[in-house]
């Protein structure tokens, strides 16, 4: 039936005004959209409103009723970390359970899920009950839920400004104690590493990110990837992930945008055709281009530091690159202690404030050197064959040699990579490499002489 046009508009308002009368809201709780991204609780997914504060501003702005019937049935955010649409509904999860949720105070926690598609048909279907007379309703409500009104969300910087005063324990030694064999230089680069990370996740440093990787060599069911895990609290967990897929760029991107912490399960397992990939994942500070299912280019920050795990002794393939890990080998027999319960807000607290206090949460040139001399024996018997073959030729059939003592080998091979010490372990590394690589050897007064020319000779 045709119905003109001032009589279809009054017949909205009369069931706008009915709609309102009808719905049992506790007048508190009209919580406007851009009035929840307040204070914070400690609990995954959880707000907590003021429900008499905001009671006073309760009055929105706008005369759109689209606009009013998303403000008075529901809160939604955007997730930073995520990039998607989060919501809650205001009569159910507060009216319905006002009782349950109020702290006596006025607080009421709001817990706030992802918004699937199904969700938005249940708003369309609740819209379309509340105005049915509304044209073009389903794309209204997508473009109000979907634009720059809706407030942004940051998941960890929330949690991190929610935590009380740090009481002056040294709760980053605590949490390093779980760790057998620990050494002292490795117990401060833990702590630099920490910093690193909770300054990357608040976006401290876009220029550069966090590259170095602790990385946990023990036997298989030690506790290294539960420490791993362990290391995020329970409310921030859902952001840390244990693999990624270096041969997809929106995986390599996502790990990057969307999440905290990464483990790189398996090192050794890295194929050498992706150590490339890998490295240049480790120092990317910002993701730029499409995201998957995008339509335009997009700038995004990185959030995510880096951990990893192996089996393997020797589980670094490239010499160039050690610089980047902080390798931690676990004694064998041993496990870390992942029983003891963690107190995640003073740990944090600590390194917020060592942070805060202007604590350095980078490594010098100086440390770097030292991490990468550290990691010398950890490289694998095959990249010591390339650095042999980087450094030395074999002679021609009719070419004079003069063969060349295994110290002046460690030497010339030291001055090219200044990670490698003269130790005895690496002297015998070094010799099964000449061998492998073909090289004639000698012995002398139980010296040992390799029939080898040094690339850099004039």
């Amino acid at each position: 039936m045709y119905m003109p046009r001032f009589q279809r508009k009054e017949c909205f308002k009369r069931v706008l005004q009915d709609r309102k009368k009808s719905i049992t809201f506790v007048p508190e709780i009209r919580i406007p959209i851009q009035l929840i991204n307040k204070k914070t609780s400690n609990q995954n997914n959880k707000k907590i409103i003021n429900i008499k504060t905001l009671n006073k501003k309760m009055m929105s702005t706008t005369n759109n009723p689209t606009q009013l019937f998303l403000q008075e049935g529901y809160a939604f955010r955007r997730n930073v970390l995520s990039g998607k649409i989060e919501y809650c509904e205001l009569h159910n999860e507060v009216t319905n359970n006002v009782a349950a949720n109020n702290d006596g105070a006025g607080n009421v926690a709001l817990v706030f899920r992802p918004f699937t598609q199904e969700d938005l048909n249940s708003v369309i279907m609740a819209a379309q009950e509340a105005m049915p007379t509304k044209a073009r309703l389903h794309q209204e409500l997508k473009t109000i839920i979907y634009s720059r009104s809706t407030p942004e969300y940051d998941p960890v910087r929330e949690w991190l400004q929610g935590l009380p005063a740090w009481d002056g324990k040294n709760h980053v030694g605590a949490l390093l104690d779980r760790l057998p064999g620990l050494r002292s230089e490795q117990r401060y680069w833990m702590s630099v590493w920490l910093r690193s990370m909770v300054a990357h996740w608040l976006q401290a440093d876009q220029l550069h990110g966090n590259e170095v990787v602790p990385t946990f060599i023990g036997d298989q069911g030690c506790g290294k990837s539960t420490f791993c895990r362990l290391l995020l609290p329970e409310p921030l967990r859902e952001y840390f992930l244990d693999h990624v897929n270096l041969g997809n760029k929106n995986d390599k991107e996502m790990a990057l945008t969307n999440n905290l912490l990464v483990n790189i399960d398996e090192l050794d397992q890295v194929r050498r055709s992706k150590q490339a990939e890998l490295k240049q994942l480790l120092s990317k500070s910002r993701v730029n281009g499409r995201p998957i299912y995008g339509r335009v280019q997009a700038d995004r920050s990185r959030y995510a530091s880096f951990v990893a795990t192996t089996n393997n002794h020797h589980p670094l393939h490239d010499p160039t690159g050690s610089r980047r890990f902080l390798c931690i080998e676990l004694p064998s027999g041993q496990r870390i202690n992942n029983e003891m319960p963690i107190d995640y807000e003073q740990l944090y607290a600590q390194i917020l404030a060592e942070y805060n206090a202007g604590e350095r949460y980078w490594f010098t040139e100086e440390e770097t050197r030292a991490l990468q001399r550290a990691n010398a024996p950890f490289q694998s018997t095959i990249d010591l064959e390339r650095i042999v073959q980087n450094c030395f030729r074999l002679p021609a059939d009719d070419e004079p040699c003069k063969p060349v003592p295994m110290t002046s080998i460690v030497e010339i091979v030291a001055r090219q990579y200044p990670f490698v010490e003269p130790t005895h372990s690496t002297k015998v590394q070094l010799g099964l490499a000449l061998s492998a690589c073909g090289f004639r050897m000698e012995r002398d007064n139980r010296l040992h002489y390799y029939y080898a020319i040094p690339r850099d000779a004039a």
